[in-house]
């Protein structure tokens, strides 16, 4: 469920698509028509500067919105995921993950609307398939 071909979050809250897309624009610096939220679909064909964004909702676990951000050009380096996950928190008041640049499939760094950031293990039973995002909160790396 993790894009290696962009910055994937996800959200503590549940918030509505304008808001996702204004926050999103936001810290991309581009206009909100630029942003392209999609759900459970092919990602639109899109040109120039437009971005594709797949948007999922979970029905359970202690983070509910997986946001997938596509960028066809240059992507961000892993250090600056945790910078741009901390600016969509700040503007959505929330927490978010954000992928760790350890091979682990289980960490995660945890990312507050403060900037506060801290790696986290991921709960492998709750969080099977990767359909739920549950905090395991005595995981330590390489425990599995």
């Amino acid at each position: 469920m993790i894009d290696p071909t962009g910055i994937t979050l996800v959200l503590d809250c549940h918030f509505d698509i304008d808001s996702i897309k204004a926050a999103l624009s936001s810290v991309l610096g581009v206009a909100p028509d630029r942003v392209h939220l999609y759900q459970d679909t092919e990602p639109p064909i899109l040109e120039g500067t437009d971005i594709p964004c797949y948007l999922h909702y979970f029905e359970r676990g202690d983070f509910r919105i997986l946001v997938s951000i596509l960028f066809q050009d240059e992507q961000p380096d892993a250090a600056s995921n945790v910078d741009f996950a901390a600016k969509v928190a700040r503007l959505l008041n929330c927490r978010c993950l954000v992928e760790h640049p350890d091979l682990d499939p289980y960490l995660m760094d945890l990312v507050d609307h403060t900037g506060a950031s801290a790696t986290v293990g991921i709960d492998a039973e709750r969080s099977s398939d990767f359909d739920e995002f549950w905090i395991d909160y005595e995981y330590t790396p390489g425990s599995r």
